[in-house]
């Protein structure tokens, strides 16, 4: 009888731009009003924008380095890398070929490719690398799964919400392994609102070197060339309609109950959301991690970076049960169990 294969979590990375500035700085270099309600419940305190020189790629690699660093594994041994992103470096080749170049691995042959989930990206990737471990564990031994975030070079800084969006990456490296690890995962959606927000200009709808008047769906949301980010329409509170019960469900798919969970870590687009959630949930506000206050809203590496810090203070065991949340634009959902 062949013996179970799992994929485990075994270390974790970070990127954080050079240039960080408190908010207050921010509104006040662009010059827009600063929302003091929206600060309070978002809990975003401070802003990373990247440089020129700090592209997704590279933010993507140089976390990526940290994970490997820590588990003591070279690149050349990476049979797998996945990077998470909406703002990718290029069009296409994927980001995660850059990746692959920038960690000094091109001679080897590797898997490589990109998942665009807006922010629900870090749980999806998670759970493709775990399936490829564990179908296919001779192949695949050692996956590098990044979230990366390069949004403030999308903004237009007409909206004071845009002044919340930071850049920055994380990483997580994940082997085969004989002990339990990924356990479940819950992947949901609706398209009902992909035209709320999201930056509609650049894609082959409307590439930036066409003329976008032309294009009905977009006439009224952009600018001929202009690829900027757009939040058009007022968000509904759906990760307060959903978390709940991405949380209940992928639990329940291993046998166990929410108050089991030992850490559960959201998308860190408002804390106040968390809270709720957490209180929805029944459970105390010690067992989630929150880092917005720290590095502002991240998006696609938002969780992985959470997952990093959480890691740094201690808050996971081994044998801790740990449940990991994301959300984003479009409307796209998941989450994942690990047992840390």
């Amino acid at each position: 009888m062949t013996a179970m294969v799992y994929a485990r979590i075994v270390s974790t990375g970070i990127y954080v731009p050079r240039n960080v500035y408190p908010i207050e700085e921010i509104a006040r270099i662009k010059g827009l009003p600063l929302d003091e309600g929206m600060v309070e419940r978002t809990g975003v305190r401070v802003k990373c924008v990247s440089s020129p020189d700090e592209t997704p790629a590279y933010m993507a690699a140089e976390a990526c380095k940290m994970a490997l660093r820590r588990a003591g594994v070279s690149p050349e041994e990476v049979d797998l890398i996945i990077v998470a992103t909406d703002t990718p470096e290029y069009i296409t080749p994927p980001t995660a070929a850059k990746v692959h170049k920038l960690l000094g691995a091109e001679e080897k042959l590797t898997g490589i490719f990109d998942v665009n989930a807006s922010c629900a990206g870090p749980a999806v990737s998670l759970a493709i690398a775990s399936k490829f471990i564990m179908t296919e564990p001779e192949t695949y031994r050692n996956v590098l799964v990044a979230g990366v975030y390069g949004m403030t070079r999308f903004l237009k800084w007409e909206n004071p919400a845009e002044i919340l969006f930071s850049d920055g990456a994380g990483a997580a490296l994940l082997q085969a392994s004989d002990e339990p690890g990924f356990l479940a995962s819950k992947v949901s959606g609706t398209g009902k609102y992909y035209d709320y927000w999201g930056v509609y200009v650049g894609g082959a709808m409307a590439p930036c070197n066409s003329n976008v008047s032309r294009v009905p769906e977009l006439r009224e949301v952009a600018e001929p060339r202009e690829q900027y980010l757009r939040l058009l329409k007022p968000y509904p509170p759906v990760n307060y309609w959903y978390w709940p019960e991405l949380v209940r469900d992928v639990v329940s798919k291993i046998g166990k109950r929410v108050e089991d969970i030992d850490l559960v870590i959201f998308t860190q687009v408002r804390l106040r959301t968390i809270m709720k959630v957490m209180s929805e949930l029944k459970l105390p506000p010690e067992k989630t991690h929150w880092v917005m206050h720290k590095y502002g809203y991240t998006g696609s590496a938002c969780i992985f970076q959470a997952l990093h810090d959480a890691v740094e203070e201690g808050k996971l065991k081994r044998g801790s049960l740990l449940v990991m949340v994301s959300s984003g634009v479009g409307l796209q959902m998941a989450s994942v169990a690990f047992r840390w």
